[in-house]
Formats: structure tokens, sequence, C-alpha cells
């Protein structure tokens, strides 16, 4: 709040003039501010989002082109563990497809372009998993394909997506479109 001393010249006058905010024009100044901080907040974690999404697609991507140079050099697909409920094989399918992606050398080229945040020890054992953008283990699968006389097709590598559960379908991301 500022003073303001006013001298009316002859008569002798002084007038005191007082000027600065009411409470009720903070208060909408302050109102105003958080509105806008809220707004921004809401688009930058929707960007964030878009984000991970996008670097979950772009992991499974590179996978999908290791594990067909894998196939073209070993003639088939790397094994897995028994059972296909991401539950209860989830780490080990990780581990075992980076350890033998890793072995041929073409597709561990594309196994180095995947951004290191996604190659993590989860579980403590010292092998490494391939995550998605959540830290989830990613899973693969072998499915059946009943057009071709249920013989085992190109693996379904699955990220569990930002709700980090399998079980979900709607937020899965996928190599199969």
């Amino acid at each position: 709040m500022k003073k303001r001393i006013k001298n009316n010249g002859l008569t002798g006058e002084i007038t005191l003039c007082l000027t600065g905010f009411t409470l009720i024009e903070l208060l909408i100044a302050v109102a105003l501010v958080v509105i806008l901080v809220s707004m921004t907040l809401m688009v930058t974690s929707k960007s964030y989002s878009d984000a991970d999404i996008k670097a979950a697609e772009g992991t499974i991507a590179l996978l999908d082109s290791a594990l067909q140079e894998y196939h073209d050099f070993e003639g088939d697909f790397p094994l897995q563990p028994d059972g296909t409920n991401p539950a209860e094989n989830l780490i080990p399918h990780s581990e075992i497809l980076y350890t033998e992606l890793y072995r041929i050398p073409d597709s561990r080229k594309l196994l180095e372009k995947i951004s290191s945040s996604m190659i993590r020890d989860t579980d403590g054992d010292n092998a490494w998993e391939i995550c998605d953008s959540w830290k989830t283990p990613l899973n693969y699968i072998y499915v059946n394909d009943p057009a071709n006389n249920n013989v085992m097709n190109f693996p379904l590598i699955t990220s569990a997506g930002p709700d980090r559960n399998f079980e979900t379908l709607a937020d899965n991301i996928t190599n199969k479109k």
C-alpha cells in the first residue's frame, strides 16, 4: 500500500491518498494463477503420458525387428518358460528374451538402440529384463495360429501399459496391430 501526500498549495490543506489492492482483488489474482498452473500441469501430464506410450511402442518395434533378425540367424524364435500367464512367467520371459537376442550380433545391434532406462534388473538376480516406460517387464508369448493348423507364429510382445496390469487389455501395447 502506498501513501501519497498531496499539498493543496496556498490553503495549507494536506490530503492523504491511500492506493493499493483490496483483498478481493488479490484473491482473484491468486485464483487466476492457480487455474493457469493447473491447466499447464494437465497439458504437461498428457504429453508425458503420450511420450511414454510412444517410447513403449518404439521399444516393442525394435524387439519385433530383433526377433526377426534372431529368427533369420537361428531359424527359430527364442524358447520361453512353460505357460503364458504373464503374472507367473513375466520376468523369466523377459530375461530369456533379452539374453537370447543379445547373443545374436544383428539382434544385439537393435537391442542397443533401446533406451537404457528400459533395460533393468527388476528382480535383483543379475539378469536383465526389457521393460516398458512404466518399469514393468515386457512379456512375450507364442500364440497358436488357428488359420495355420495351430502352428505357433511370430511371438506376441506385450506391455501392460500405463496401468501396469496385463488383465486390462484396453491400454496394453503389443506388436500386433
